[in-house]
């Protein structure tokens, strides 16, 4: 199943399935508008079935969205091996977050509507995008190639444009492919973060 990053291999059990049925139904109707019932009759499953893997609705979410959540950063994080400079590994990371989208629209569109409302909880200790970005952040500050900013800003700066043009297209806003924007909106984000003077001055490490 091409959708579902989080894919159970233990056999003899219907796990797949379940977890296949509650991401449909997360990303198209929330998690807590979706009952065990729901997951159950779209899984072809009795709702003992659920029962017998996880405690509740919410330890399945939480396990779907953890998951596929660190599935999404590795993506990215294998896009950027071996490349050098921030703008380049920037727009490499936006591509592998655009390529995602595109492919796994319903995984993208769980993983954001669960981590801006019901499961942002979770994102202190889930392995994300965003460590990605601050993380790149901070090493283009410290080469001297972005200015000094708080890279947890700066990330922010980043994740809300490119977040916003899948839900722009969708609306029939922008009527492109999402690749091609990426390098105009790479532009547009270079100009607001890049470094306007000393160049090469490294500059000390944000402590969160």
């Amino acid at each position: 199943m091409e959708e579902v990053l989080y894919k159970e291999k233990r056999l003899g059990t219907r796990r797949p399935e379940i977890l296949r049925a509650a991401l449909e139904l997360f990303a198209r109707k929330g998690v807590r508008a979706t009952t065990v019932k729901d997951i159950a009759r779209k899984a072809r499953v009795a709702e003992g079935a659920l029962y017998r893997h996880w405690k509740s609705k919410k330890e399945l979410a939480e396990e779907l969205f953890c998951e596929n959540m660190k599935h999404f950063k590795a993506c990215m994080e294998a896009e950027i091996e071996g490349f050098k400079g921030t703008k380049l590994r920037v727009k490499r990371v936006v591509g592998a977050f655009y390529t995602f989208a595109e492919k796994e629209p319903m995984v993208y569109r769980f993983l954001i509507q669960a981590s801006l409302y019901e499961l942002s909880y979770l994102l202190p200790r889930t392995s994300k995008p965003l460590d990605l970005f601050v993380r790149i952040i901070q090493e283009g500050i410290e080469s001297g190639e972005l200015k000094k900013v708080e890279p947890p800003l700066a990330a922010a700066f980043i994740i809300g444009a490119i977040t916003k043009l899948p839900d722009f297209r969708e609306m029939g806003i922008l009527k492109k492919e999402l690749k091609d924007y990426i390098d105009p909106l790479i532009e547009l984000l270079w100009e607001g973060l890049k470094a306007r003077n000393g160049l090469g001055k490294t500059f000390p490490s944000w402590k969160g």
